[in-house]
């Protein structure tokens, strides 16, 4: 808990402290200043935490272990960089059978990442296979490949702090 207070004479920051809180801010706030201590007290996963992936859940998949999620991110990376192209064709050329089984892989990496958006998205793709509504698959598959997209982007972002983080140490 940071306190925030006008009470800015000297020894106070140290009663705070004293009484517990874990740091002081005093008024008038600097927008920097408050910046700078957010991000020191909230973890990287919060900080990077996007609409696509929840870091928290996907690193507490992997029992805490930042370097094997780190793994798991890239692979899932590298997973998706390789399939868009294949997805894509598949769709052109009417493939359903390999799309099924390109979209089962996404999916699955998907799911154990903490990237339920796209768990989502490939859950209802599969379904839509199922019941051969293939005009629903070619729609949907647009938004697929823009949320691997994106994700792309997430896990750069991931990575660059992960690497600061470690640095740090």
């Amino acid at each position: 808990v940071i306190v925030l207070t006008a009470n800015a004479v000297v020894g106070m920051r140290e009663k705070y402290l004293a009484c517990g809180f874990d740091d002081y801010i005093s008024k008038p706030i600097q927008g920097q200043i408050l910046e700078e201590k957010i991000k020191e007290y909230l973890s990287d996963e919060i900080l990077c935490s996007t609409e696509l992936i929840n870091f928290e859940e996907g690193l507490n998949n992997f029992s805490e272990n930042r370097n094997k999620y780190l793994n798991y991110l890239s692979n899932l990376c590298r997973c998706i960089e390789k399939n868009i192209p294949v997805i894509t064709k598949n769709v052109e050329d009417k493939q359903w059978g390999m799309y099924v089984q390109t979209v089962k892989q996404i999916k699955d990496a998907a799911d154990k990442s903490g990237c339920a958006k796209l768990g989502n998205i490939t859950k209802q793709l599969l379904a839509a296979c199922d019941k051969e509504k293939f005009d629903y698959v070619a729609v949907t598959n647009t938004k697929l490949i823009e949320v691997c997209s994106k994700l792309l982007s997430d896990c750069e972002k991931y990575k660059t702090t992960f690497q600061k983080h470690n640095n740090k140490k």
